[in-house]
């Protein structure tokens, strides 16, 4: 396997008892988030049904009640996933949104393994 590059220890969210839906918004157009894998400070680990490239800037929002999340970030590789028709990848936090980087790590805290 590689060399690590993230910043931050990634945790794995429990999708079952998350009460709220994600989005992931890619040149204007908004993409139902199937899966998310992994979370820390400074990134996710997502699936998606669509291939993104990677270096894409992307948007990601979590909605929960009448609350939204939205963050900004950049996609830094993009995978087939191996049994679906669907794609892997993995989404760095752009860092001019540190305050909105905690409040997201904060409510989904709640979903972490």
């Amino acid at each position: 396997m590689g060399i690590e590059k993230r910043k931050h220890e990634r945790k794995p969210i429990l999708m079952d008892r998350c009460e709220g839906t994600f989005t992931l918004e890619v040149q204007n157009a908004f993409h139902e988030i199937s899966q998310v894998q992994d979370l820390s400070i400074s990134g996710m680990g997502i699936t998606l049904s669509v291939y993104v490239d990677p270096g894409r800037p992307v948007k990601i929002f979590y909605a929960e009640d009448d609350h939204i999340v939205s963050l900004t970030g950049t996609v830094t590789w993009c995978k087939e996933h191996p049994s679906s028709s669907s794609f892997r990848i993995g989404i760095c936090f752009d860092d001019p949104y540190r305050d909105a980087k905690h409040a997201f790590h904060v409510i989904m805290s709640r979903y972490l393994a």
